[in-house]
């Protein structure tokens, strides 16, 4: 029972190497990968994104379906960077579509958005812009928190076939200008 980021015995926070400070056992796949309870109902007093227990073999299937997730991604940025146009016949088609054009149209942004934690936001800005600045970047936190914790609870009590249905659908209908 050795956490997966610093190899610890202990569960809770202080994990040096985690990316939200909690300490995460995966070698027991019926027990809480943050607090070891073998029980199934909320209140995890260690889960950094919500009050329910964490299997670590429901954490398996959700690791084994986001890389088929980045399978299906990889293969489509690299279609795109052959430049061939390609038609999809899949129900997400529009989806694929639309990622595909923004991701063309936007790649050299996307790609230097990975070196933005290299580089400061407050750079040559005066104080009212880093004021509003703030606002913004707590409020989108507040948000993406938000959708998380919703997704994370959505993954716990429906399957993750109709979990993803809602989140693509949901997406869809954001992106759709036509409502």
């Amino acid at each position: 029972m050795k956490c997966v980021y610093c190899d610890a015995s202990n569960y809770g926070s202080g994990c040096i190497y985690s990316p939200v400070n909690v300490h995460a056992h995966m070698d027991e796949p019926n027990n809480c990968i943050y607090c070891g309870s073998p029980n199934t109902a909320s209140r995890c007093p260690y889960n950094p994104y919500g009050e329910n227990h964490v299997k670590g073999n429901i954490m398996y299937q959700k690791i084994k379906e986001q890389l088929k997730k980045s399978a299906v991604l990889t293969h489509i940025f690299e279609v795109l960077e052959q430049k061939n146009n390609l038609s999809y016949k899949s129900p997400l088609d529009r989806f694929y579509k639309r990622l595909a054009e923004s991701i063309k149209k936007f790649s050299e942004p996307f790609l230097d958005s990975f070196l933005l934690r290299e580089q400061t936001i407050f750079e040559n800005i005066n104080f009212e812009d880093k004021i509003k600045i703030s606002k913004i970047q707590n409020q989108l936190l507040i948000k993406i928190k938000d959708l998380k914790s919703t997704i994370t609870e959505a993954n716990c009590s429906l399957p993750p076939e109709i979990v993803e249905r809602v989140l693509i659908n949901a997406i869809i209908e954001s992106c759709d200008s036509n409502k």
